[in-house]
């Protein structure tokens, strides 16, 4: 048996990454280091090969077009919180916004929150709300799917070892919509989310046209609540009785939907309660962006 020793790799390219990882499928990636770091001092996961990827220029920047959003995977926290966005994505933004600190703000990046498969990862409920779309890079082509598609359970995605995360896409329209981010923790930039939720509507002439509601840290993955969306569209924003009692069935269909667990730092029926009022700030918040 042959034991391959442990290497780091620079590519250049995304087809560079590809070719190193079709060798090592299971070598770690590399782009913040915050949560690779991390796992390894905690005995997470095995030593091994790493394969930087912050030479992979295709994998950077921030780029507006006429079609929508186009966020680079290695894009930071800080960066993103530094883009010229003005009102869109501002439930992205507010959840980039409460990633630890400027320190790990600054290092800490957009694809591998994702990536790291957690269920409270802060930019995924965000991106549900938003309903990104997100590309994939691997030996057999390039694929784009619904950030939805991504997660697979804790610390667990449906990317292949020898896949790597490309870009986060938000069409032009959904970016425009009112959004928000609200979370509950325990203290603010040093923990992760107890539970957390992410709404994003389109309000048009005083009425909510469409929504989306997502939540994290209340299943094994970050999931999208339709049934709290559906409870909102239609619902006139400026009649408050209709409101709140719209927001109350919202509410309502995402703590149905949630299914927590217990864990060091709250119980499941702690959480499962703390859903409803998450989502219920995080509706408000966007109801008022949007008048």
């Amino acid at each position: 048996m042959t034991t391959q020793t442990r290497e780091y790799f620079a590519p250049g390219s995304v087809d560079d990454a590809l070719r190193v990882l079709s060798e090592r499928p299971h070598a770690h990636l590399l782009a913040g280091g915050t949560d690779l770091l991390n796992d390894l001092r905690h005995g997470l996961i095995e030593p091994g090969d790493v394969v930087d990827l912050a030479g992979v220029a295709e994998l950077g920047g921030l780029d507006e077009a006429p079609d929508g959003v186009r966020i680079g995977a290695t894009v930071t926290m800080r960066e993103l919180l530094a883009a010229p966005l003005g009102d869109r994505l501002r439930a992205l933004r507010e959840a980039a916004d409460l990633l630890g600190g400027r320190q790990i703000q600054a290092a800490a990046t957009v694809g591998g929150n994702l990536c790291q498969g957690s269920p409270a990862a802060e930019v995924a409920t965000a991106l549900l709300a938003h309903g990104a779309l997100v590309d994939v890079a691997g030996p057999r082509g390039r694929r784009t799917m619904p950030v939805a598609e991504l997660f697979a359970g804790p610390r667990r995605t449906t990317l292949a070892p020898e896949e790597i995360l490309v870009a986060i896409r938000v069409g032009v329209a959904d970016a425009g919509w009112s959004s928000a981010y609200r979370r509950i923790d325990l203290r603010r930039s040093v923990d992760i989310a107890i539970v957390s939720a992410s709404a994003a509507l389109d309000i048009d002439a005083g009425v909510v046209r469409s929504a989306r509601v997502a939540v994290g840290a209340a299943r094994p993955v970050p999931f999208l609540v339709p049934e709290a969306a559906a409870a909102l569209e239609g619902v006139a924003v400026g009649d408050e009785a209709a409101l709140a009692a719209a927001t109350g069935r919202a509410a309502e269909a995402a703590r149905s939907a949630s299914s927590p667990i217990t864990d060091v730092r709250a119980g499941a029926e702690y959480r499962r309660a703390m859903v409803g009022v998450v989502v219920e700030r995080a509706v408000r918040a966007a109801v008022e962006e949007g008048r």
